[in-house]
């Protein structure tokens, strides 16, 4: 690569950077760098990535991260510690509460600046914060509200002497039967 021509170096790092776009996006990109290359005469940046291996995203363009190490390590401990009821990390909040939007909120108040909502999206997916997200508040099997114990069809139905005419209950041996 080093014993080509800066204009054949330029072709050849463009055609890897466009090659696997769709025929608008391949367009438009070989408009802009041709354009770049001609007005300042030296090859952009981002095809200069090419060789490194880096085709797109946040590190191609050259911007920053958009949330810093310290708030990414901050948020995965408030994740994960607030899912757990014996943790002195955090403190402990109910699955029903435990959403991103929240922990946005808290970070912003603790770090007391601005962070970006989708990249806290982000991060907890590429992170796999799911599990500690929709984690259980208690490991028990949580009873079931409106339920009662199983009895037997004909003690239900006999309340305090009545006779019903017109209503019949199938019993154990397949015959239809009024209540007593």
């Amino acid at each position: 690569m080093e014993n080509l021509s800066i204009d054949e170096r330029f072709y050849l790092l463009l055609h890897k950077k466009i090659m696997n776009k769709t025929s608008t996006a391949k367009r438009r990109a070989k408009k802009y760098y041709k354009d770049q290359y001609k007005k300042t005469g030296i090859i952009p940046a981002p095809l200069l990535l090419v060789e490194k291996g880096i085709m797109d995203g946040r590190k191609c363009s050259g911007r920053p991260r958009s949330i810093d190490e310290q708030t990414k390590r901050r948020f995965i401990e408030m994740v994960k510690a607030s899912s757990d009821p014996s943790s002195q990390g955090f403190i402990f909040i109910t699955q029903k509460a435990r959403t991103i939007k929240n922990y946005h909120y808290w970070l912003e108040q603790e770090l007391g600046r601005a962070i970006n909502l989708a990249a806290l999206r982000r991060c907890a997916k590429r992170e796999d914060l799911k599990f500690y997200l929709e984690k259980q508040d208690f490991e028990g099997d949580v009873p079931v509200k409106n339920t009662f114990k199983p009895e037997p069809v004909f003690d239900l139905v006999q309340m305090d002497g009545c006779q019903f005419r017109y209503f019949k209950i199938k019993d154990d041996n397949g015959n239809w039967q009024k209540p007593q």
